[in-house]
């Protein structure tokens, strides 16, 4: 539910912008225009075994003051009596998704522009900004944020408006799109308060209602949450691997072998070298972006915050882990099948030496007579 939620008053409240401007407390159910039919893709949570429970304090509005390029001033609302009523929580969803290995960026910045206001894309390093427009949200505050390595993450939208987004830009405008299987996707809430300290908590991100209007604080969480869920989708397929090759080695302490063939292990060694350098390049998205470097340190201090509720370092340093434990082990998979194959051609040289030995005894003996040459 995006955007502000007004509660009702018991007495008749003015506000000290123009009276009836209701654009804040627009909800989903009353936008009144019809929606396009969208296809739901076939997702599985993202990210499932962080710890959800813990809390990671956030920057306070102390702290993050200096850091707003554009804070915006929130509406101050008053009853008649000239008492000031404190302003409401606002509260919405935050959506990721990780749909394609990569985003053509210029076609989607061309297409993007086509729908929607030109004027609301904005385009930083790794990443195109989308503030949505009224009319497209029902007035509430959105956003939209496409990450060049193949996710996008949706601020304030309903699910019927990230589909339309889906379907009309994202899918359009993906390389090596992944299958609806494959699709990883991660939910949150944002919530700015005027009580609460900043913080994460249950995929709860809590903010200052003075952060509100700031697309700086939306563009240093989304970059987190965002490096999250690629990072989501190397790990299931690195975990995936792992639970496929998990008999070899019972196999081997068993029966002494594997029971597969050369081919078959070579393979395996091929696809993990696939994932590892995927993950080498990985380190790269990994990176701090270069957003952070010509804004100020604070907005760096919200990214790490993020990134540490979201445990990025532990699951990097696990994701490694469990790559090596599967390099040493189809490597050692390939010196049991070279030691194999090197016992057979033992096995041939000696036959053949055999053979040779027969062939020069029959040979001798024909030369000593001991066997009827023309026989």
């Amino acid at each position: 539910m995006p955007g502000m939620l007004r509660q009702k008053l018991p007495k008749k409240a003015l506000s000290s912008k123009a009276l009836g401007s209701n654009k804040a407390g627009a909800t989903s159910a009353g936008r009144g225009q019809p929606k396009p039919k969208m296809s739901n893709p076939r997702t599985q949570p993202g990210a499932a075994g962080r710890k959800k429970d813990r809390l990671v304090a956030l920057p306070g509005s102390d702290e993050t003051h200096d850091m707003r390029a554009h804070s915006v001033e929130r509406e101050r609302i008053f009853f008649e009596d000239g008492t000031e009523i404190a302003a409401p929580e606002m509260r919405g969803r935050v959506m990721v998704y990780c749909t394609a290995e990569e985003f053509d960026m210029k076609e989607l910045q061309k297409r993007h522009r086509e729908i929607y206001n030109a004027s609301t894309l904005t385009v930083y390093p790794e990443l195109l900004h989308g503030g949505l427009s009224a009319e497209r949200v029902g007035g509430a505050v959105a956003d939209v944020f496409y990450f060049d390595y193949g996710v996008v993450v949706f601020w304030g939208l309903v699910h019927e408006e990230e589909m339309e987004i889906l379907d009309r830009v994202v899918r359009p405008n993906s390389i090596d799109p992944l299958l609806s299987k494959d699709i990883e996707v991660d939910e949150f809430e944002y919530v700015y308060s005027v009580t609460e300290r900043p913080k994460v908590q249950n995929d709860v991100i809590t903010l200052s209602v003075s952060m509100a209007g700031d697309a700086t604080v939306k563009i240093s969480i989304a970059h987190a949450l965002a490096q999250s869920l690629k990072l989501c989708i190397y790990e299931k397929r690195v975990s995936l691997m792992a639970s496929e090759s998990k008999h070899l080695p019972e196999t081997l302490a068993e029966s002494g072998s594997v029971g597969i063939s050369s081919l078959e292990i070579h393979k395996l060694i091929g696809e993990l070298f696939i994932h590892r350098s995927a993950v080498n390049l990985l380190s790269t998205v990994l990176d701090t972006p270069e957003f952070f470097w010509d804004v100020p340190d604070a907005l760096q201090g919200l990214y790490r915050k993020v990134c540490e509720y979201l445990e990025l370092d532990t699951r990097v340093e696990i994701l490694n882990a469990r790559c090596q434990v599967l390099g040493d082990l189809l490597q050692i998979l390939r010196d049991q099948q070279n030691f194999a194959h090197g016992s057979r051609l033992e096995w041939i040289v000696i036959w053949l030496i055999v053979i040779e030995c027969f062939v020069g005894l029959l040979e001798v003996a024909s030369m000593l007579g001991w066997i009827d040459s023309a026989g």
